[in-house]
């Protein structure tokens, strides 16, 4: 019987050691503002007023603006960062 919660208290353990790893690899989908400024090559402010007006969706983590690796792509291949052009994800 002893044995039994040996193995059982391992695969707990593991279980939650691999439910970590995922949350951690879940965030390599992202970037941060900086990230996206030079992906676009437009000043950070400029990624955050995007932002805010709804045209770069994004989400806010503890304070850090979040933006999908493909939907910033996406969005890059439409953007013209020159003023007075609208910038529209679709």
């Amino acid at each position: 019987m002893r044995q039994k919660r040996v193995i059982i208290n391992v695969s707990v353990e593991k279980s939650q050691q691999n439910s970590r790893a995922w949350e951690m690899t879940r965030f390599e989908d992202y970037v941060d503002v900086k990230e996206a400024s030079q992906r676009l090559n437009i000043h950070h402010e400029s990624v955050r007023r995007l932002i805010r007006h709804g045209k770069l969706p994004a989400i806010k983590f503890s304070n850090t603006w979040l933006i999908e690796k493909a939907i910033l792509e996406q969005f890059a291949g439409h953007y013209d960062p020159r003023p007075g052009n609208k910038a529209t994800l679709f």
